[in-house]
């Protein structure tokens, strides 16, 4: 992985609210363990397949269709890009937005927990 220093160094002394490059990186290679980055990792033993598809696809159609319309959204509309993007930037927020992703879309901030190890933080 090659990360842009300036883009790191913004990101660790000047925190946004769902942004960070270096989550967003390493998102995508968590995605792209098992051979395609398409939003749906290897998951965790003991978590449901079933419901991370369910929980995704709710809060991924929901946010295209907020675009789609050209409604204003809490969530970055670059994340309707495709599912890959959309597991890469709600990542970041769960790290650097936690309360706007609980907001926005609770079935997915449950299942990074679940995904993440954060239950005993969150």
């Amino acid at each position: 992985m090659i990360l842009s220093w300036d883009d790191v160094e913004r990101d660790t002394y000047h925190c946004q609210a769902g942004h960070n490059v270096v989550l967003h990186e390493f998102a995508h290679k968590l995605d792209g363990i098992n051979g395609v980055t398409n939003g749906m990792p290897p998951l965790r033993r003991g978590m449901s397949r079933t419901r991370w598809a369910e929980d995704w696809s709710i809060a991924y159609d929901a946010l295209c269709l907020q675009v789609a319309a050209g409604k204003s959204t809490l969530i970055n509309p670059y994340a309707a890009t495709s599912p890959a993007e959309f597991f890469a930037v709600l990542s970041e927020y769960f790290f650097t937005a936690p309360d706007i992703l609980k907001k926005c879309c609770p079935g997915v901030h449950k299942q990074l927990t679940l995904f993440y190890r954060q239950a005993a933080l969150r």
